[in-house]
């Protein structure tokens, strides 16, 4: 609810797709295993579905990811397919994207902004 800005909210959105990725790279060597922005595939399979929005008050990211592959009209992959328990696949990727999230915020704080030197007191090093 901090900014209804759907760019910022696609790079989030990709950020997520990126941790998952990463994740699952790690997780399941020797998988053919691919991202193209904020889809994931394995082989020929969709494995994620994504989307992000902006409504007047909020921006909105959906990423899921299947858990079997089933009942779908498309060639799809899952986390049954890789041999991924999905409940340990949903804690390990949202433990991750909240600690990205704390190293963003943390790396925003740690620098000042071009000129704020001069404001600091005389006794302050720039």
């Amino acid at each position: 609810f901090t900014t209804p800005d759907l760019l910022l909210a696609t790079h989030r959105q990709r950020l997520f797709a990126g941790q998952v990725f990463e994740w699952l790279t790690a997780t399941c060597r020797g998988v053919d295993l691919r991202r193209d922005g904020d889809d994931l595939f394995v082989a020929d399979g969709k494995l994620s579905i994504s989307i992000a929005t902006v409504t007047p008050v909020s921006a909105l990211i959906h990423f899921a990811v299947n858990v079997r592959a089933s009942g779908a009209p498309v060639e799809v992959a899952s986390l049954e397919d890789l041999g991924v328990e999905p409940t340990a696949f949903g804690e390990a990727i949202l433990s991750r994207v909240a600690a990205e999230q704390v190293s963003i915020e943390a790396a925003r704080a740690k620098v000042r902004s071009k000129g704020e030197w001069r404001l600091a007191p005389a006794s302050s090093p720039p």
